[in-house]
């Protein structure tokens, strides 16, 4: 249900935009389409991180409450998250600094 709903959310913003979009200049629906697919990635991420780390962690349905070791695998597994796309982005810009300076 919460990718559906996600998925509805972002439909609704992407024809509220694409609606004005006829009425801006070719930058301004550049700068438009960039702006609406960086939504689109926050989604798409925000709904993985949703569905793995719930996977992953919640798995006791007997209670309505979240455990508290489900709470902590989660948050554990968002920061692990978003710790390993840090390194992975630093990794990246080391790779094309030294590319730049080869080519300099």
């Amino acid at each position: 249900h919460l990718r559906a709903r996600h998925s509805r959310e972002l439909l609704r913003v992407v024809r509220e935009q694409i609606g004005t979009m006829s009425k801006l200049t070719p930058a301004q629906q550049q700068q438009q389409q960039m702006e609406l697919f960086a939504q689109k990635q926050m989604f798409d991420l925000f709904n993985k991180l949703t569905i793995r780390c719930f996977d992953a962690c919640v798995n006791d349905f007997t209670g309505r409450e979240v455990l508290s070791k489900e709470k902590a695998c989660s948050e554990n597994c968002i920061a692990k998250y978003f710790a390993a796309s840090d390194r992975v982005g630093q990794h990246f810009g080391e790779h094309f600094m030294r590319l730049n300076n080869a080519g300099a």
